[in-house]
């Protein structure tokens, strides 16, 4: 089983310079074989992949709208969990329409700056979430350890500060 390879076109391998004779390299387009024991049930992959994807959309979205229509889970945990819901949306829809859409076509492919925008926001994403959990970590922390404290401390702005130095750490840091 050959796991995702890529193609390079011929076309767009060699090109001479101004200066002499010298070859160089230039990739414009990937084409990603994929799974080519899988080439039989491209619908059937689609069609289980398109209903993971559904339900990832509908699951999130309905966490985040019970915590913003309930006032009694207005509290830093549980924005934490709205951000942690519209992070995974974000981080799956990097990646999940392109490879819907790639199981439909004969040759799948994406081009270089879209292949380079992909990695960008799925690593950023990535790195958010995990500094998103690391602030979900040191909140139940506080709430543990200092419960008289927790108010006090863990405050709205102190949670926006939290959120927004990972989304800073996950959108710069890398």
């Amino acid at each position: 089983m050959q796991l995702m390879s890529v193609h390079l076109p011929e076309s767009h391998l060699v090109s001479f310079g101004e200066f002499g004779s010298a070859n160089s390299t230039s990739v414009t387009e990937f084409e990603l074989l994929g799974f080519l024991d899988l080439q039989n049930f491209h619908t059937p992959v689609f069609l289980i992949l398109l209903v993971i994807y559904l339900l990832i959309l509908s699951g999130n979205s309905v966490i985040f709208t019970l915590i913003y229509a309930h006032p009694r889970l207005h509290i830093p945990m549980y924005y934490f969990v709205a951000i942690l819901a519209v992070l995974e949306v974000f981080y799956t829809t990097v990646t999940m329409p392109k490879m819907l859409a790639d199981l439909q076509r004969s040759t799948p492919s994406i081009s270089l700056p879209g292949c380079l925008l992909q990695i960008y926001f799925f690593h950023a994403l990535g790195i958010t979430e995990a500094c998103l959990l690391t602030a979900m970590a040191y909140d139940r922390y506080l709430a543990i350890c200092t419960p008289l404290k927790y108010p006090t401390t863990m405050t709205p702005k102190r949670c926006f500060q939290l959120v927004l130095a990972c989304f800073t750490c996950g959108f710069t840091c890398h």
